[in-house]
């Protein structure tokens, strides 16, 4: 039996409601855009816009939020590696 942790359980349900056209961004979340296939943080949604960041920094763009998706696991750790800083060895 496969025992999954509740943010794995989170994100199924996520991918499940985007596949349903139900799902929406939240705040602080990374979401994929599916006009270009970049994954941006969610910084904040405001007038049918949603404004995104790239993972790391860069320059915001903005698109209708019925254009995004969650990202996968492999995109979400991607973006949760671009924004570590690595540690130099001494």
């Amino acid at each position: 039996m496969v025992r999954r942790t509740e943010g794995e359980r989170q994100r199924r349900r996520d991918l499940a409601d985007a596949a349903s056209g139900d799902w929406t961004p939240a705040v602080g979340t990374y979401a994929v855009d599916t006009t270009n296939g970049r994954i941006g943080a969610v910084r904040k949604l405001f007038e049918g816009s949603a404004y995104l960041v790239p993972p790391g920094g860069g320059a915001e763009w903005a698109v209708a939020p019925s254009v995004l998706r969650p990202p996968t696991d492999a995109e979400a750790w991607r973006a949760q590696v671009w924004t570590c800083p690595v540690e130099a060895n001494r």
